[in-house]
């Protein structure tokens, strides 16, 4: 019996030195940029990252807009809300009243004041935002003027 027992012992102390050899190997091959075993190493951590945030923000959105409760995930989420960050609960989609505006999370869009002001040339109010583009045409100046002299000619 002593006799296996040794061969035992000298069968796995040679795999084990096969295996640090085969690590220490790995490891200067991965030390190496120009190495394939670096170079697949790097695609595949590439990927991973990739999917792992993929998957984060698939779970993020899915929480915000509403179709998976912060309960439904595994105790290994911690997901907490602070009080800055605590948001109105987006209503259903096919839930808005008629003339609600809904955003593509299904958060209710408010209506906010707008900037207006009076065009010089026609007295037209017009946003604040769109004022310029209203002013080129107006007064005929711009890029979109002359396409527009010749189509009248």
């Amino acid at each position: 019996m002593v006799t296996g027992q040794k061969r035992d012992t000298q069968y796995v102390e040679a795999l084990l030195t096969k295996r640090i050899e085969f690590v220490k190997k790995l490891k200067c091959d991965l030390s190496a940029n120009n190495c394939a075993t670096a170079q697949t190493v790097a695609a595949y951590s590439d990927l991973v990252e990739e999917i792992l945030t993929d998957i984060a923000v698939q779970t993020h959105r899915s929480i915000r807009t509403g179709t998976v409760s912060k309960e439904s995930l595994p105790n290994t989420c911690s997901v907490e809300a602070t009080s800055s960050d605590q948001k109105p609960r987006p209503l259903p989609p096919g839930k808005a009243g008629k003339g609600v505006l809904v955003d593509v999370f299904g958060q209710v869009l408010t209506q906010q004041p707008r900037d207006e002001v009076t065009c010089v040339h026609c007295g037209r109010r017009i946003a604040a935002s769109r004022f310029a583009p209203h002013l080129e045409k107006c007064l005929g100046k711009g890029r979109n003027a002359s396409r527009r002299r010749t189509s009248n000619t």
